[in-house]
């Protein structure tokens, strides 16, 4: 139960911040800024509650799996179970490492390494001009 909150209150913390970053900082907040701000709502979350971080990261992607779906258009239910195994991949890789080092913070690095190169791979930013270009395919 307390995972499942966890994952519904990063989301919320997320998309308030994700917005503030994408407005100040564009594409490259978006590929730098954007993993910290979810990674650590999701497990921090998790951990403040004594829950399972991996379920928190499973909630948090089931929630954007269902906005990604609804709100994009031309990729639809592609984005979203992109979104979803991908917040799953990144709680397996937190989860992973911090039971293997012990140290959450061990966990976090590696949860954002991962999800920022997802975010890197899928939105490429053009350092001269800040801009991206979406890979499709």
């Amino acid at each position: 139960m307390w995972a499942i909150l966890a994952g519904l209150l990063a989301a919320v913390a997320s998309w308030l911040a994700n917005g503030q970053i994408a407005d100040r900082f564009g594409p490259r907040g978006i590929v730098y800024l954007v993993p910290a701000v979810e990674e650590l709502s999701k497990t921090l979350l998790a951990l403040a509650f004594n829950s399972s971080v991996f379920l928190s990261h499973a909630v948090f992607g089931t929630v954007e799996a269902v906005y990604d779906t609804l709100v994009t258009r031309k990729t639809g239910v592609w984005a979203g179970l992109a979104s979803y195994l991908g917040h799953m991949a990144f709680g397996l890789i937190t989860l992973g490492l911090y039971r293997l080092s012990g140290y959450a913070l061990i966990g976090l690095t590696g949860g954002y390494l991962a999800h920022l190169a997802w975010n890197w791979l899928v939105l490429k930013p053009v350092p001269a001009t800040g801009t991206h270009h979406r890979r499709e395919g």
